[in-house]
């Protein structure tokens, strides 16, 4: 290593050691009564735990022995243990001293849940944050002040503020005191790390119809399904084998693609039911992972693989034109029930007429035997 390289080493980590990375994730420097924060137990004793509040840079707390659970306690180290985190709530708070009084038995489940939520959306603002204060060489409390507690304040928390600047970044920014260096790393990163993916959510039903009506019923069903897409969310309909259908769409907004399957669903139950069809939800809307998508392609090629029947064309037996089907997506869905009053078969109607020809045809075959005589003596002709 050149002399040169040496000296600049020493002094990337001079100037690193002279900024401060630590740094409280709120404004204020002590939570308030009865808020929920999260810890991390560092020792436990026989009259309580020792904590830090990772959320106000690791200041002390205690939870006493009896407000560690609601049940009797006969081993300390079952409930608690040094090294992991617990969503407490705070009883009281010695600002002088700087000793805060916890409880962990007071905090319901649905609290513990928020109180997760909360902290984990603080460590990522907090990752943030200190990644742009090592880049730009200032302290990281500097970006609080500047960025992180201003959106805290406007938008609730400094994380939901990230996520609606990848698409509105004067509107988030506008009220900060941010130079114009800071705010282009923070967006950098934000970006990199924030930037939603498409969520994809899928429901599975099954949908039959055999009265008269048949498939007409089960298409306008599907209908009234497709009619909620909107212009952020398309909502499909494949089928999987007769009688089950999926009904599946991609969006950046979880929450309303989840509402929109489960909207599409009730649609369909109710028009199917007025048809006096039969309607079964075999899985309620749900995420779908990347892997479970790809299972179900692949199940869906191979059932179109092993469906593909080769057979020869009636005349004037068109089922693309005549099944007016809802969608390119469920193209062939429709046609792979039988004939309207029918029992489904689950074949294409160009094989059903096929068979009922040749059904047709050998009963023609055995009437023209039957009606068949057989010649007597009589009627041999005097010629022989």
């Amino acid at each position: 290593m050149s002399h040169s390289e040496s000296l600049k080493q020493h002094e990337d980590a001079s100037t690193s050691s002279e900024i401060n990375l630590n740094c409280r994730m709120y404004e204020q420097k002590y939570p308030e009564v009865d808020q929920l924060v999260m810890t991390e137990v560092v020792s436990v004793e026989d009259m309580g735990a020792h904590v830090l509040l990772k959320e106000y840079n690791n200041a002390e707390g205690m939870i006493m022995l009896s407000e560690l659970s609601r049940q009797r306690i006969r081993s300390i180290n079952k409930i608690i243990r040094v090294g992991r985190k617990e969503a407490a709530v705070v009883l009281r708070v010695d600002k002088e001293k700087g000793y805060i009084d916890l409880s962990k038995r007071r905090i319901s489940e649905e609290e513990t849940a928020r109180c997760v939520r909360k902290y984990n959306k603080s460590v990522e603002v907090q990752s943030i944050l200190r990644r742009v204060a090592e880049q730009l060489v200032i302290d990281l409390e500097e970006l609080y002040v500047k960025v992180g507690w201003p959106l805290n304040l406007k938008f609730g928390h400094a994380y939901d503020a990230f996520r609606l600047a990848i698409l509105d970044e004067e509107t988030v920014f506008k009220e900060t005191m941010a130079s114009s260096e800071m705010r282009e790393a923070v967006m950098t990163i934000v970006r990199h790390r924030l930037t939603p993916t498409q969520t994809k959510v899928r429901a599975d039903i099954e949908i039959t119809c055999f009265r008269y009506e048949g498939i007409d019923a089960i298409k306008e069903a599907l209908r009234e399904g497709e009619k909620l897409s909107t212009e952020s969310i398309n909502l499909k309909i494949k089928l999987v084998a007769p009688p089950h259908f999926v009904i599946f769409c991609s969006s950046l907004k979880k929450e309303e693609a989840l509402k929109a399957v489960g909207a599409a669903v009730d649609a369909i139950r109710e028009a199917i039911t007025q048809r006096r069809g039969g309607f079964n939800l075999k899985t309620p809307p749900r995420l779908v992972e990347e892997r479970e998508e790809k299972e179900f392609s692949r199940m869906l090629n191979k059932l179109k693989e092993d469906n593909t029947e080769v057979g020869p064309k009636l005349d004037g037996c068109n089922p693309d034109k005549s099944a007016h089907l809802i969608s390119p997506s469920i193209t062939n869905s429709l046609t792979a029930f039988a004939v309207p009053g029918e029992v489904n078969t689950g074949r294409d109607p160009r094989l059903v007429e096929e068979r009922e020809e040749k059904e047709f045809s050998r009963m023609l075959n055995k009437l023209k035997e039957d009606n068949t005589e057989v010649p007597g003596d009589d009627d041999i002709s005097d010629d022989e």
